[in-house]
């Protein structure tokens, strides 16, 4: 089965590599939530060379193909967003298709139709260009309403969590290309159960191109409040605890590994 005949033209070129890694190895979901890692990895600051000698060995010959895929999918993103489009998610898009066609158990969640999307955004937008607020969503998806948020006011600090790693991760890569800086990370945001998460473009203004940042603990993520504060004060909805600690930026990022 093919993923082509399914998805929209401009995505054609991105389904065609996927289908052909996906063709000799492993399903459409495992391939799709590598490609995210790898992604993610090409824009770290602090690169991950373990991650990439673990896919060049599980794919072989087929690795290259994820850089075509890399290729497509930037193409597909500055395509869309250049023309008369203020944002778009390939990667939700995709990630849908595969959860339908295979109805895959890994992948059992839609998101908010983009139209749907632009009504909620129009109908709630309070913030204005550049002023720096913070905007979040605690259960982002794919992080639409994040990005459409920046596509109709940006300048603010958009801030995303969601319990499904894949979700945090396409979410982590929608913002970034879409130039949005702030913070998503993988918690429960019920529960207050946090596993990883990312800061993104911190230095989109100082050094002109798009970063991530790994967040190594909770305490450095800017959903992270401190328990004695948390027991004396409630903070005001919206108020995030900032982290006082960055991380360098490396010059030898995981751009170069791949």
């Amino acid at each position: 089965m093919s993923l082509i005949q399914d998805v929209p033209k401009e995505l054609k070129e991105f389904a065609e590599i996927l289908d052909k890694i996906a063709y000799r190895h492993s399903s459409y979901n495992e391939v799709f939530s590598d490609f995210l890692d790898f992604t993610i990895a090409c824009f770290l600051t602090t690169g991950d060379k373990e991650l990439a000698n673990r896919l060049q060995k599980k794919y072989g010959a087929e690795y290259k193909l994820f850089k075509e895929l890399l290729q497509a999918y930037m193409s597909c993103q500055y395509g869309c967003i250049h023309s008369d489009i203020d944002w778009y998610d390939t990667l939700g898009i995709i990630y849908e298709t595969i959860a339908s066609r295979w109805k895959s158990s890994a992948m059992g969640q839609f998101f908010t139709p983009p139209s749907i999307v632009d009504l909620m955004v129009m109908l709630k937008q309070t913030h204005t260009t550049g002023q720096k607020q913070k905007v979040l969503d605690p259960c982002c998806g794919s992080g639409r309403m994040l990005i459409a948020s920046h596509a109709k006011a940006p300048g603010n600090f958009q801030f995303g969590a969601d319990i499904d790693p894949i979700c945090t991760k396409m979410t982590a890569i929608n913002m970034l290309v879409h130039g949005c800086v702030g913070e998503v990370s993988c918690m429960d945001s019920i529960a207050y159960e946090w596993r990883f998460g990312y800061k993104i473009n911190t230095y989109l203004n100082s050094i002109g191109h798009p970063t991530l940042i790994k967040i190594e603990k909770f305490e450095d993520s800017y959903f992270y409040v401190k328990p004695t504060k948390a027991q004396t004060k409630v903070a005001p909805r919206g108020e995030f605890v900032p982290a006082k600690t960055e991380a360098k930026v490396l010059n030898n990022g995981q751009m170069s590994l791949f």
